[in-house]
């Protein structure tokens, strides 16, 4: 639930199991093993008080290290909404990002963060059908409607990703006696998604 700090830009690498065939004589084959990449990502996050350290502290707690998968969005524009978003609204439109035919289909990449800019508070949502119109938008089926009005020009749709610590260590660095910061590292782990 906490955004991460955006003092630089968000670095994320994309790693694949291929299997390589050469035949030594003609094309090289490259198959993908998995039909989604393994995303490893690094957050920073401001602390700002002893209360924020706590919360923070606990997530660690309750992690034990790269031991407990956790959500986390991606906290980019995976997707752009082209209409507004109803409360009770059964579907919502993005602009055409091919999500049905390539992003649909891999389980770890239906489930979205719809992320007001306001900060009034994030929905998670599963996506349970994708169209393609053809015009340019497509059209995806909610688990169930949001709860809650989303306008086009102040909401970031993510990815919500299925995540482990990277590592077993972390570290909190304290700029002062009440001000903090730390960066965690994540690496998703779709075949996980239940």
């Amino acid at each position: 639930e906490l955004a991460p700090n955006w003092v630089s830009e968000l670095n994320r690498t994309y790693k694949q199991s291929l299997a390589i065939l050469d035949p030594k004589i003609g094309p090289i084959s490259v198959i993908p093993k998995g039909a989604t990449p393994v995303v490893e990502q690094e957050f920073p996050w401001y602390l700002a008080n002893h209360a924020a350290v706590t919360v923070f502290r606990a997530f660690l707690a309750r992690q034990f290290g790269q031991l407990s998968p956790f959500w986390i969005p991606t906290w980019d524009q995976d997707l752009v909404l082209v209409n507004d978003v109803a409360a009770a609204d059964p579907s919502i439109m993005i602009a055409s990002e091919f999500y049905t035919r390539f992003f649909f289909p891999a389980k770890a990449r239906q489930y979205l963060a719809f992320i007001p800019i306001d900060g009034s508070g994030n929905v998670y949502k599963k996506i349970t059908a994708a169209a393609d119109n053809g015009d340019g938008t497509e059209t995806l089926t909610l688990e169930t409607p949001t709860g809650k009005i989303f306008s086009k020009t102040s909401t970031q749709i993510s990815f919500l990703t299925l995540a482990r610590l990277a590592s077993d260590d972390s570290e909190i660095e304290w700029s002062t006696a009440d001000l903090a910061q730390a960066t965690l590292a994540f690496q998703e782990v779709p075949t996980e998604v239940p």
